[in-house]
């Protein structure tokens, strides 16, 4: 592991962390710069699995609304359809709207018309009834702005 003492090896994680350097540096004064890097080494944490941080994140950051927006994503391919499939993509799902991205202008126009969308907003619904979507959007690919 490369740390920020060794001469000639940068390592960017230590740039911001002052604290480290500090401590590296009064380490130093005491036990010399070879010996101080070993010092602050011996009583850092042990490593965890990364298994077990992403746990965390995971029941941290999902809630039960994005787990069900996530398999909406995962499933989408399947959900619309072919043809549809190749010209369009989920951009996002927020407050019972579902806003898909569109790659070509026949589809899209085709798409908007009433039938067809309630038709893909039924193939939506029927695949995730627990998200009770309302609406779809259709909107040009790459025109979707997060508000």
């Amino acid at each position: 592991m490369a740390y920020r003492h060794h001469p000639g090896v940068y390592d960017p994680k230590f740039k911001n962390n002052a604290d480290r350097r500090e401590l590296e540096d009064l380490m130093s004064e005491w036990y010399g710069s070879r010996v101080a890097a070993l010092e602050i080494t011996k009583r850092t944490e042990e490593a965890r699995p990364l298994a077990d941080s992403l746990d965390e994140v995971i029941d941290r950051y999902l809630t039960g609304s994005s787990m069900k927006n996530f398999a909406l994503q995962e499933n989408w391919q399947q959900i619309i359809g072919p043809p549809l499939n190749q010209f369009t993509a989920l951009a996002a799902v927020k407050e019972n709207k579902v806003f898909v991205e569109v790659k070509h202008p026949a589809f899209l126009m085709e798409l908007r018309k009433k039938n067809n969308d309630q038709a893909v907003l039924k193939k939506i619904t029927q695949a995730c009834p627990e998200l009770e979507i309302t609406e779809i959007v259709f909107v040009p690919a790459g025109q979707y702005r997060p508000d």
